[in-house]
């Protein structure tokens, strides 16, 4: 942006401004340039989040559907990843990419916690945080889905701002 507007300013246009006028347009273009990057990663982000914060509670409940019909962990998740991805790509891309991790990696926990991290949801962050204290069977995040459901639909009822209604609200 800088070099395309003091090739604008100075040899295209025949601008009738005084040269620190003429750097002042070119060192604000240069900011302008050096922020649309960041301005434009932060609204796909905001973007996503509000993707995936939207779809989480009912992939929960599909979640804890799997597991307790008996499914293994890593089962679930790609039940769930499969079936989602009407609703939400983002989540079902998430969804794939902990299954691949629940698989591959020593320690389930990392993989709960990779999640956490790259959705950056506190929903998440908080159902994953109870999974990974201790080793997380398909029971323990059948627990965790269920009561993270129950805290949401209680904020719910008291017009909070958690849970599924307020999601979509906003």
């Amino acid at each position: 942006m800088f070099v395309g507007s003091v090739l604008y300013v100075f040899v295209i246009s025949h601008l009738e401004k005084s040269v620190p006028v003429k750097i002042g347009i070119c060192v604000a273009c240069a900011y302008g340039g050096l922020q649309a990057p960041m301005l434009f990663l932060k609204n796909a982000i905001s973007k996503r989040q509000l993707q995936i914060k939207r779809a989480f509670p009912d992939a929960l409940d599909l979640l804890l559907i799997c597991i307790e019909s008996g499914m293994s962990v890593e089962a679930a998740f790609r039940k769930v990843s499969t079936e989602i991805v009407t609703q939400s790509i983002a989540l079902s891309e998430e969804f794939t990419l902990t299954t691949a991790e629940l698989s591959y990696l020593q320690d389930r926990k990392v993989a709960y916690e990779n999640l956490a991290k790259r959705t950056g949801l506190e929903g998440v962050k908080s159902v994953c945080w109870r999974c990974s204290r201790r080793s997380a069977t398909a029971r323990r995040w059948a627990r965790a889905c269920a009561s993270w459901r129950r805290k949401s639909r209680h904020a719910d009822e008291r017009g909070g701002e958690k849970g599924r209604g307020a999601a979509r609200r906003s």
